[in-house]
């Protein structure tokens, strides 16, 4: 893990210096991966710290208007003189009503005009309870509730889930942080595999083409530079809360670099080994010849395996020689018993 983190730092220095990572095990770039995901899921937590604190706060307002209320059977049913609650806010919107009721398939619910124009569908989080069933609305999506009976059979309970958010403030900045950091998680390896797809591209004017995987590990690495730098100033001003698009378009551009700093490093050294400068047909040749040692190195080992087996045939080693010895020296011992 040290060498990666090291490697990082050289390529502060110079980008050419990363090309290393693409010999890497895939397992040593990993926790520089999460990393990269925690910094972004960090600062979209920060982004969205308006949207979270002003939830909380309507979440808690609300449950300062609440109805009498309790559970018969299984249906709702408010007190004597308790009138049914419609509370909207921004963020936040919740319904107590015990006259409106499901239809039998319980996926629909008949609302009678004026009920509709007191519901805004555009809310981003709500609450409805009704005669026989109980909904959760996030965006434009309804779910059910089932165990609303044993969750919220009171107003007390229904009190303390409203104002939880507010009374646990740390523990849902920890809730949000896993959730966003398992969105980015996902939405980071898309866009690298994406960036990585894109630096196939650069293969077009390398003697070597880079695989896909070493691309990805590449692109991973040099992802982790505005990733961090990202992170850190939606965690100080919540500026970037798409930040992919900055990501893939700076990794693009720092590969591009690494490989252009790379090329002027190797005719460097060629320059200095040869004295003259190198050209594509150097590099060709340099491609050739190594495909020839390769080869012939293949050709090679049944010949000299066959070398060594003959050799040994020939020339016993020394352990052969030491064991043979002591059956002569028996033989001989017997001999001179027959002629005594």
């Amino acid at each position: 893990m040290k060498k990666i983190f090291k490697l990082v730092r050289k390529g502060l220095v110079n980008p050419r210096n990363i090309i290393a990572a693409y010999a890497y095990p895939l397992q040593r770039i990993i926790p520089l991966i999460l990393l990269s995901i925690l910094f972004l899921a960090a600062g979209e937590v920060s982004v969205s710290q308006e949207l979270i604190g002003g939830l909380s706060n309507n979440m808690s307002t609300a449950s300062k208007h609440l109805p009498e209320f309790n559970y018969i059977l299984g249906n709702l049913k408010l007190a004597d003189q308790a009138k049914p609650l419609y509370y909207q806010s921004k963020s936040f919107q919740l319904v107590i009503d015990d006259t409106i009721q499901a239809t039998k398939d319980q996926n629909d619910v008949g609302l009678t005009p004026d009920q509709k124009a007191q519901i805004d569908d555009d809310t981003f989080l709500s609450l409805f309870f009704f005669k026989d069933k109980s909904y959760a609305q996030l965006g434009r999506n309804l779910y059910a509730i089932p165990q609303a009976l044993t969750m919220f059979r009171s107003p007390n309970n229904l009190t303390m889930t409203l104002n939880y958010m507010k009374n646990h403030q740390f523990q849902v900045l920890l809730y949000f942080l896993l959730a966003f950091s398992m969105v980015h998680g996902l939405m980071y390896v898309i866009y690298m595999a994406i960036t990585a797809m894109l630096l196939g591209f650069y293969n077009m004017r390398l003697s070597v083409p880079l695989s896909f995987l070493a691309r990805f590990k590449l692109a991973s690495v040099a992802g982790f530079y505005p990733s961090f730098v990202l992170g850190i100033t939606n965690l100080i001003l919540p500026l970037f809360p798409y930040p992919y698009p900055y990501i893939l378009g700076f990794v693009l551009i720092y590969i591009y670099i690494m490989l252009r700093e790379h090329t002027k490093h190797v005719h460097k050294i060629y320059h200095k080994l040869t004295g003259q400068e190198m050209t594509p047909e150097d590099v060709e040749k340099m491609l050739k010849e190594s495909q020839n040692n390769e080869t012939q190195v293949d050709t090679d080992s049944p010949s000299r395996s066959q070398k060594n087996l003959n050799d040994s045939e020939t020339n016993p080693s020394p352990i052969n020689t030491q064991i043979d010895q002591p059956e002569q020296k028996s033989t001989d011992s017997k001999q001179d018993e027959d002629k005594n």
